[in-house]
């Protein structure tokens, strides 16, 4: 029996998670490559990829993420929808330009439902036309926002977001969409995360059928909280990969 690493390309630098590969020891194979080089019994670790195999073939091996959880983690649709059946909080959403506009309140109308970074976020103010798109998500009164990296034990590490210092923000800082981009970054110290953050995000992980993932929770001033993302190939670097060679390795 052999472990592999299933990365989409082999040193394309969007796939950080390459590096975690690298510290196991585990070769890389890519959907075009894994047919040729993975036999049934053989581990796959697989970093949001989804190779083209029937059911049959994808019960062949033992996945750490099989395919059909991180179709669903990748699209934004799916997740909430599977989030509500499982019971764990999450934004309120739906497919409708009518129900979303009946809201009455600030609007996220998300025209990818497989962007990351906020593409394809469009805000609409409540009063302004409401454009075609496949999921509106209603404004969450976020106080603070976390990203918990789990695997099916629970989490093994603790992330939030937080505005850059005013030195390091692009112009196009947006208190509304928080990425990178819009100069907001993920901090690992002095995070204090409640347990039930921490605790729904493992909920979120199991319910998408994952054995490891990043959960991006926010949390109101009143302790609400809402799980919006559940990422299966998430952008790691320092600790974070540190963290995830010793929960992976764990798990192996």
């Amino acid at each position: 029996m052999s472990t592999y690493f299933l990365a989409k390309y082999r040193r394309s630098e969007a796939l950080t998670g390459l590096e975690i590969a690298r510290r196991l020891g585990l070769p890389i194979v890519t959907p075009r490559t894994f047919p040729t080089r993975v036999i049934p019994g053989d581990v796959v670790v697989n970093w949001g990829r989804r190779p083209l195999l029937t059911d049959e073939e994808t019960n062949r091996f033992r996945w750490l993420n099989a395919p059909y959880g991180v179709a669903i983690a990748r699209d934004k649709l799916a997740t909430l929808i599977r989030l509500t059946a499982n019971n764990v909080p999450t934004l309120q959403y739906t497919t409708s330009p009518q129900i979303a506009a009946e809201w009455g309140d600030r609007v996220y109308a998300r025209h990818f439902l497989h962007g990351s970074s906020g593409r394809g976020i469009e805000i609409v103010e409540p009063g302004e036309s409401m454009p075609r798109a496949p999921l509106y998500t209603r404004a969450f009164p976020t106080y603070a926002e976390f990203r918990v990296h789990c695997t099916w034990h629970g989490p093994f590490f603790i992330q939030q977001k937080r505005r850059m210092r005013k030195e390091r923000r692009p112009d196009t800082f947006n208190p509304l969409v928080r990425s990178y981009g819009n100069g907001w970054v993920f901090a690992n110290q002095g995070v204090d995360a409640p347990a039930v953050v921490t605790g729904f995000a493992h909920a979120a992980v199991v319910a998408c059928g994952l054995e490891f993932g990043a959960v991006d929770v926010l949390m109101a001033e009143d302790g609400r909280v809402a799980v919006c993302e559940v990422n299966s190939a998430p952008a790691v670097s320092g600790t974070t990969v540190d963290k995830y060679v010793e929960a992976l390795g764990s798990l192996l």
